[in-house]
């Protein structure tokens, strides 16, 4: 199966994705701070769940040391 036809991503695969570290996810699932599905003790993302993830992320403040 192509990753385009893909309905649920593992956390693995969402991180990957995101470019983040799975730990990373893994916290933000535990305390409710992304969508996610839970099926049992299983965690899958959606495409949708993905995108409202990076659409909720906070921009880098103006002016942060290393950036100029």
């Amino acid at each position: 199966m192509t990753e385009a036809l893909k309905l649920l991503f593992t956390v693995k695969e969402a991180a990957a994705r995101l470019a983040v570290p799975m730990s990373w996810l893994y916290e933000r699932t535990r305390k409710k701070t992304v969508p996610c599905r839970r099926l049992g003790k299983y965690i899958r993302f959606t495409e949708q769940d993905l995108l409202d993830i990076v659409s909720g992320a906070t921009p880098p403040e103006q002016g942060h040391e290393g950036l100029e």
